[in-house]
């Protein structure tokens, strides 16, 4: 169900699931065509196990690079920046404890990542390419598409899957968290460059004492606002607090 009808426009309906329509057609697996279907069938259901292993290894080794990279200006002075290019970092349940580590370990360095959707303009919408996931699975769920073979849970995470790792939800966090923006559907970059830029140069390094001294490991918001109209204020949302 991740692509559309017709590949100049987007699409709800039309789709159908890979292994129902290899069942339809399956005939007794002694003749050929039965036994053709058959292979066709087993080599579905092992791309469908090896591609969670592989984003899973995709997420780790990501974030092992920018972990890496975060440590190396740690010892920097000042307010560093990292410009990140990625059309998808996938974060599985595995992964996720690591994304959070990497957003606190580059505030507490004072390390802004600016990401880019390295896909560009994309033909085809991330969000409908989701919506037609949740879709099957809603009309699987409901008993109006057959289910494969296997346990609920794994088609209930692999949906949490999706809706995790989307290049607007994973990267776009991963910037504003940090205090950047994400450069998202668009092929024209200078503007983006243009605000990370005057972003780099014009910027207030504030600090303050927190009336909460906790050292309970929790998140604490923090707000920044301006009395000045017209203008917007992009600052961190907040911090984690220090933990015995």
């Amino acid at each position: 169900p991740n692509q559309p009808v017709v590949p100049s426009a987007e699409s709800g309906s039309g789709w159908i699931n890979p292994i129902e329509r290899e069942k339809h057609i399956r005939a007794d697996p002694r003749t050929p065509q039965g036994a053709e279907a058959k292979m066709r069938e087993m080599e579905l259901r092992m791309m469908e196990t090896f591609r969670p292993m592989l984003e899973e290894f995709h997420g780790h080794a990501s974030l092992a690079a920018l972990r890496a990279v975060v440590g190396s200006m740690a010892m920097l002075p000042g307010r560093k920046s990292i410009l990140f290019f990625a059309e998808a970092l996938p974060l599985t349940d595995a992964v996720k404890p690591k994304f959070e580590a990497l957003i606190q370990e580059a505030n507490r360095n004072n390390i802004t990542f600016y990401a880019v959707d390295a896909a560009g303009l994309r033909v085809h919408s991330e969000e409908a390419r989701l919506g037609r996931n949740v879709e099957l699975a809603g009309a699987q769920g409901i008993g109006d598409v057959r289910r494969g073979e296997g346990a609920w849970t794994k088609d209930i995470e692999r949906q949490s899957d999706l809706l995790s790792s989307r290049p607007a939800a994973v990267l776009g966090r991963l910037a504003k968290e940090t205090g950047g923006f994400l450069v998202e559907n668009t092929n024209d970059l200078a503007s983006g460059f243009a605000r990370m830029q005057q972003e780099r140069t014009t910027y207030y390094l504030l600090a303050y004492q927190p009336t909460n001294t906790s050292t309970d490991g929790k998140f604490r918001k923090v707000k920044v606002k301006v009395k000045r109209s017209g203008v917007t204020v992009r600052a961190r949302p907040g911090y984690v607090a220090a933990q015995k």
